[in-house]
């Protein structure tokens, strides 16, 4: 019933519905080409979990498994990267 409610739209989830995670940022250094970055992926019907991946483009396709979108939604310099 909840994956019904989940996939018709009836649940959202913000911000105000995560408690107890501490998230912390590099101040904003950019990224360097060819090295690797710790990302906190996100998979549909599974629990978030660290994990490390490339920082090119292809690498980043991978990871979300097809074409992908970056949305800035916070002041910090972070970013959501999704597939479209």
């Amino acid at each position: 019933m909840v994956e019904e409610m989940w996939n018709a739209g009836d649940v959202v989830l913000d911000a105000d519905h995560f408690v107890g995670a501490d998230f912390a940022c590099d101040d904003g250094h950019e990224v360097q080409k060819g090295t690797s970055m710790e990302v906190l992926l996100v998979e549909p019907g599974q629990y978030a979990r660290m994990a490390t991946i490339g920082t090119g483009l292809a690498a980043m396709q991978e990871a979300v498994g097809g074409d992908i979108e970056a949305v800035y939604p916070f002041d910090d310099p972070v970013a959501i990267v999704c597939n479209v």
